[in-house]
């Protein structure tokens, strides 16, 4: 019995800032995947939601 798998290459850079509150996946990582839906999905996943309005730096393991 074969089953299809899809595969999503992702690519971290050393160091990335975002200057939005609400961090996806997608702000952080390139990817790249020959189903758009699968792209789509995890592109847009919520990695943080930042809660305070001054500007601070998170510093975030691409691990976690």
């Amino acid at each position: 019995m074969a089953s299809e798998s899809t595969t999503l290459y992702l690519k971290a850079d050393r160091n990335v800032e975002v200057s939005k509150q609400n961090v996806m996946l997608g702000d952080l990582l390139s990817m790249e995947c020959s189903d758009k839906t699968i792209l789509m999905k995890v592109k847009t996943l919520r990695i943080l939601k930042i809660r305070e309005e001054k500007e601070q730096r998170y510093v975030i393991s691409v691990l976690k």
